[in-house]
């Protein structure tokens, strides 16, 4: 992977070969992007994407799992083209579509002859380019701190016992007052743990204000 730190960062960061070797250094660092990709049910880096997702019966559309949303290139609601420019929104920090209120006398798919993301299974599809063009430096430090602590023991952090998460094996923190009663375990580091938690995947519906049936 790589997606997110490299084994050129981690010697610019003092990483020594006496602590791993590059094909070590190069697992590590596949292994941890992919279980900080698992644990948060998401990907920081910018791609292309089709994506097909259930319709809302509303004006606006969720896709906060994807976000940032960098561009959208086209979109169809129940097969039918919608003029992006036009209708379409970015809103909420880039993780929701709107449709524009003035586009609602236009697209008449819905039932009820509203403009909206009309109730159905894959109804949408989206397509256009998601991710952080540029990593988040907290997601470079979660990598990095990951990957030190096991090619350089000494800093880890109490008690630690063996735990799998999938293919993957890794190191829990067991203390009791590793997280200081906040969050769920996932690394046993409190730090990184706060971290991880931050870029967790949240559903919410908050800006959904009416719906169709």
């Amino acid at each position: 992977m790589g997606n997110y730190y490299t084994l050129v960062e981690a010697r610019a960061d003092g990483l020594l070969v006496a602590e791993g070797s590059d094909a070590q250094v190069t697992e590590e660092i596949d292994r941890n992007e992919e279980l900080l990709e698992k644990w948060t049910q998401r990907k920081f880096h910018a791609r292309d994407l089709t994506i097909s997702i259930d319709g809302t019966g509303t004006e606006f559309l969720d896709l906060i799992h994807y976000k940032p949303i960098n561009s959208i290139s086209s979109l169809s609601i129940d097969d039918e083209s919608i003029d992006v420019d036009n209708y379409i929104a970015i809103y909420y920090e880039g993780g929701y579509l709107r449709i524009k209120r003035e586009g609602w006398n236009v697209y008449t798919g819905n039932k009820l002859g509203y403009y909206a993301f009309s109730r159905g299974s894959k109804n949408i599809v989206v397509v256009g380019n998601f991710g952080y063009t540029s990593v988040p430096h907290n997601i470079k430090y979660i990598i990095k701190k990951l990957v030190f602590r096991e090619l350089r023991p000494s800093t880890k952090i109490g008690k630690f016992e063996s735990m799998h998460a999938g293919n993957y094996g890794y190191k829990l923190n067991t203390s009791a007052n590793a997280l200081g009663g906040k969050g769920e375990i996932l690394t046993g580091d409190p730090e990184i743990d706060r971290l991880i938690h931050s870029y967790k995947h949240k559903i919410s519906f908050k800006a959904v204000t009416r719906g169709w049936g």
